[in-house]
């Protein structure tokens, strides 16, 4: 028999809960600065070290395997365990199946774990190639000189209190660090950019640069209908026979402000042929003459200076002094061409300058010559400039939610604080408050946390605060006990509670939750949740009293459900399984109690193909509807997303905007929704995409950004996700969709450009589309 071969595919959902991360890298000092993020503690875990191939036994990174990881880290790739010793990424499916009962078939019991990654393979670790923490660290050689003669030093008191900045400047001061320059001349430099030139005279100076053009033409025009009078007779030259418009006063000066208007456009023209060349063979030198694009930043301006031909040098480098503009101005006129060609280099430049890491020269071309804020805050933040990027996003992109973020990160708790308490994220606030070591403060903001989640039937996240944060196990034991079993979350909360009493060991308590469960008559829409969830305490629950208790309670409810026949049996049959997965009569009695149930109802119509052949060998058939879900009527439904775990919807109610989320197979009654009020008129377009792990993006088209809105985990959707228009999109939205790795893909306009994001909001590639 030919073997059959496995191999790894990527899915779009999550197939299993992650036990261990990758960490990429050569360097065991980043493995170590990774893991020591995590805040857990490091004497347990196991590593296990990846080699770049099966000849090259260079590391390529480290698998870390310990409880407790973190379910989102930037910096590593979530794996989870199948068949107790392989370890594959959470994203992955095999084809074909393969069970983890097989799968203990089929590995060597010489090994003690398997590592499958996507490039390098399957890889096998013997009990000696398991490594600890302690492996990567060398003790430090001790000197022998003599210490006898050191002298203390001043002891400085090393207790940390608080961290604080300057305030954040508001709008009115950044912008008034400009007030000095309006009006004031700016000097500039043509030498580096043009040859020999023909200067223009102080007629061209007079004139108002390109918008003198078509007032020039008209005077030329009217000075040539006039008759030009001779100097010395007084007589008309149109009389005696002469020609009109000569060179008089009627036609002289027209002549002479259409002429120099002219001299100076070719100039400026010659000006732009020059910077667009040195752009491509010199773009350091060029971008110090590069011509701004309007907008807020850099692009406000009080009144017009004197026309030129020349280019004036600026700094390269992103200041929040560039907010104030305020000064006269001297306007170019650029064809459409010439623009695009322009604004197409500097975004390719700004792209560079982020791939060389010269973050504040990529903010200055996106926010001074491109007026994209969004794409400037995004790489400020990325280059660890806090500071200006919270003042971007909070005083010119009104984000304040992006604005406190950045102030944490650049350690500015006391003004993130603020900036929270704006927000009403006392969770944050706690958080900052216990790094300032300062804890009434953050039991006092934990409690309003508690409070405000409770109010949002997130019971979850309340009861973890009150485990983790405010040490209140008792609280947060009631908590999940309120959220079963007439809650969205009421699975989770089933679950979470034997987790806790089994960490605790509280077994004698968990028995007695067993037995409460016992009495149910199998009633009711949750019925077969509870059948699912103490089959789950049953295979995982620490303790064999518990456990074996609860797969009794478990069979003697799914048997009341049963014979009632009212609730769907396959996720019963599939609980009782997990029972005894090494019972294969059990498995066989379900599956055949599973053909028993489908005969007794009638059968639905299965759908019929029909197919054809077309010319080229295409071939196409008729679609069928298989089900139909009914929604709300009252709202004006505009746009739809589907993932293998639910569906999404859009639209208008009145003059609010709706969105909202339902699992297949879930009633109406467990839909969630958000709202936002008075976003724009209700006939704009609206642009939804939903992200690999469930995260949403939503905008309007040409619209304002839309601020956060949370959706609580529940059963069908585990994790808590935030919808909200990326920041970094920018204005002027024409559609945007994200792909199964992250990269969020945008269209804006004008010009129209397609746009590629990285996970973290920073514009990594830039295609113009053309018209």
């Amino acid at each position: 028999m030919k073997p059959l071969s496995v191999k790894l595919r990527y899915s779009h959902e999550p197939q299993r809960e992650a036990c261990a991360r990758f960490i990429a890298g050569t360097d065991s000092a980043v493995w170590l600065r990774v893991m020591a993020s995590w805040g857990l503690s490091l004497v347990d875990v196991q590593l296990l070290v990846l080699p770049q191939s099966g000849q090259d036994v260079s590391p390529l990174g480290v698998l870390v395997v310990c409880d407790g990881v973190p379910s989102t880290d930037h910096g590593s790739l979530p794996y989870g365990v199948v068949g107790d010793k392989l370890y594959v990424p959470v994203e992955t499916t095999f084809s074909p199946f393969v069970g983890d009962d097989e799968w203990q078939t089929l590995l060597s019991d010489d090994m003690t774990a398997y590592v499958w990654h996507p490039v390098v393979g399957l890889v096998g670790y013997e009990a000696d190639d398991v490594r600890r923490v302690s492996d990567l660290i060398e003790p430090l050689t001790v000197n022998d000189g003599d210490w006898s003669r050191a002298e203390p030093g001043v002891t400085i008191n090393s207790r940390l209190w608080s961290i604080a900045g300057p305030e954040l400047p508001s709008a009115d001061e950044v912008l008034g660090t400009g007030k000095g320059t309006i009006g004031t001349k700016v000097d500039k430099f043509g030498e580096l950019l043009s040859g020999p030139m023909q200067k223009a005279g102080q007629g061209v100076r007079a004139a108002a640069g390109a918008a003198m053009l078509p007032f020039a033409m008209l005077a030329s025009k009217v000075a040539s209908m006039m008759p030009n009078r001779d100097a010395s007779s007084g007589k008309s030259q149109a009389a005696s026979g002469g020609h009109s418009g000569g060179t008089g006063v009627g036609g002289g000066w027209a002549a002479k402000l259409l002429k120099k208007t002219f001299d100076l456009l070719h100039a400026r023209d010659r000006q732009i042929d020059k910077l667009l060349q040195m752009l491509h063979s010199n773009p350091d030198e060029g971008l110090k003459f590069a011509i701004p694009f309007g907008g807020n930043f850099g692009g406000a301006f009080r009144g017009l200076a004197i026309p030129g031909f020349s280019l004036m040098s600026r700094l390269v480098d992103f200041s929040l002094g560039g907010m104030s503009g305020g000064g006269a101005v001297d306007l170019w006129d650029i064809d459409p061409e010439r623009q695009m060609r322009l604004l197409n280099r500097y975004r390719e430049l700004a792209e560079r300058e982020v791939r060389l890491g010269r973050y504040r020269r990529a903010a200055y071309i996106y926010a001074t010559l491109l007026n994209d804020l969004p794409s400037a805050a995004s790489v400020l933040e990325k280059g660890k400039q806090y500071r200006e990027a919270a003042v971007v996003y909070k005083e010119k992109l009104q984000r304040p939610w992006e604005a406190a973020r950045c102030l944490e990160q650049g350690g500015m708790f006391d003004e993130a604080v603020k900036l929270y308490e704006e927000l009403e994220a006392y969770e944050k606030i706690g958080d900052l408050y216990v790094r300032l070591e300062q804890p009434d403060d953050a039991e006092r903001a934990f409690l309003q946390a508690v409070d405000q989640l409770m109010e949002k039937e997130d019971f979850l996240a309340a009861a973890e605060i009150q485990d983790r944060k405010l040490d209140d196990i008792d609280a947060a034991l009631a908590t999940l006990d309120s959220g079963w079993p007439r809650s969205e979350q009421a699975r989770q909360c089933l679950d979470e509670s034997f987790r806790m009493l089994g960490r605790l060991g509280r077994h004698d308590a968990a028995r007695q939750r067993v037995a409460g469960h016992s009495r149910s008559t199998g009633q009711g829409t949750r019925a077969p949740t509870l059948v699912e969830g103490l089959a789950e305490a049953a295979v995982t629950y620490p303790d064999d009293l518990v456990r074996e208790h609860a797969a009794d309670v478990a069979r003697v409810v799914s048997s009341r459900i049963l014979a009632r026949g009212r609730a769907r049996s396959k996720p019963i049959l599939e609980a009782i399984r997990r029972l005894a997965p090494e019972d294969h009569l059990l498995e066989r009695d379900c599956l055949r109690y599973q053909r028993t149930s489908k005969s007794t109802t009638p059968p639905s119509p299965a759908p019929r193909r029909r197919a054809r052949q077309l010319s080229g060998g295409v071939e196409t058939f008729t679609p069928q509807r298989v089900r139909s879900i009914e929604i709300s009527t009252t709202v004006d439904w505009r746009t739809c997303r589907m993932t293998q775990r639910g569906y999404y919807l859009a639209g208008y109610q009145g003059q609010d905007l709706i969105l909202t989320r339902g699992g297949w197979g879930e009633s109406n009654d467990n839909l969630q929704t958000v709202i936002w009020s008075n976003p724009v008129s209700a006939d704009w377009p609206i642009l939804l995409a939903i992200g690999p792990v469930g995260e949403i993006q939503i905008g309007i088209v040409d619209g304002p950004p839309l601020p956060p809105m949370t959706m609580t985990p529940t059963d069908r959707f585990p994790g808590q996700v935030t919808a909200e228009t990326p920041v970094w999109l920018g204005e002027y939205l024409c559609g945007f969709n994200s792909t199964p790795t992250g990269r969020l893909w945008s269209v804006n306009y004008p010009p129209t450009t397609l746009q590629g994001f990285d996970a973290d909001g920073t514009p990594s590639v830039t295609r113009p589309i053309p018209h």
